[in-house]
C-alpha cells in the first residue's frame, strides 16, 4: 500500500509547484527541461520528463490564458516572438 501513496505523492507534488512558480515559467530563457531539471533536484526520486510535460501540459490547460487588445483594423502592427531578443547593429 505503501507504494500505491507515494505514486500519488508524486503526482500531486508537481501541479502544486506549478502553481507557485507560474510566473517564473513564462521568464525568457526558462523551457520545461529547466524547470523538470529544477523539480528533480527538489525531488530525486519523482517524475520522468515525460510525465512531468504531461502533468504540466495538462495543468497550462486549465489556465485562462485571454489577451484582448482593441484597435483600429490597420492602425498597429502586433508582433509575438517568445524567444531570446536578437542584438540590432
Amino acid at each position: 500500500m505503501r507504494g500505491c501513496i507515494d505514486v500519488v505523492r508524486r503526482c500531486v507534488a508537481p501541479v502544486d509547484r506549478f502553481r507557485a512558480r507560474a510566473s517564473r515559467a513564462r521568464a525568457p530563457g526558462v523551457t520545461r527541461d529547466l524547470l523538470w531539471r529544477e523539480y528533480r533536484e527538489r525531488e530525486p526520486t519523482g517524475l520522468a520528463y515525460t510525465a512531468f510535460c504531461n502533468h504540466y501540459r495538462r495543468w497550462l490547460a486549465t489556465q485562462e490564458l485571454v489577451l484582448r487588445r482593441e484597435h483600429l483594423p490597420g492602425d498597429k502592427l502586433f508582433v509575438d516572438y517568445p524567444g531570446q531578443t536578437v542584438p540590432i547593429r
